[in-house]
């Protein structure tokens, strides 16, 4: 006993006995979800737009679409609707695209969208 306190024996943790009654493989993870388990070595980021603001980029590369199939270059502000759903579709939907025109104008999106 430490200060009132009992310590833990050998191969026992802060949660006693719950730890020697897991195996190997569960016993990994349940360090790693308790937070005890080997520092990660990659860190990742979900640039969705949380830590990101993407509309700059989409509506550029939407109005050099555009641009490239002899449509009007609208305002960037005009082009937030294409943030979201599936280019292709969008393409149809907002600027009146067949669909073979649509998978053209996704082309020259991508080829835009590459280089940026």
């Amino acid at each position: 006993m430490l200060d009132g306190r009992r310590v833990p024996a050998a191969g026992e943790n802060r949660i006693g006995q719950a730890r020697s009654s897991l195996g190997r493989r569960e016993e990994r993870v349940f360090m790693r979800w308790k937070g005890c388990g080997p520092l990660h070595r990659y860190l990742l980021f979900d640039l969705d737009g949380t830590l990101t603001d993407p509309a700059e980029g989409i509506t550029k590369c939407v109005q050099y679409a555009l641009a490239s199939l002899g449509r009007e270059k609208p305002r960037q502000e005009e082009l937030y609707c294409y943030i979201g759903p599936p280019l292709a579709e969008s393409f149809e939907k907002y600027g009146g695209f067949s669909e073979q025109e649509a998978q053209l104008a996704v082309e020259k999106y991508r080829e835009r969208y590459s280089i940026t």
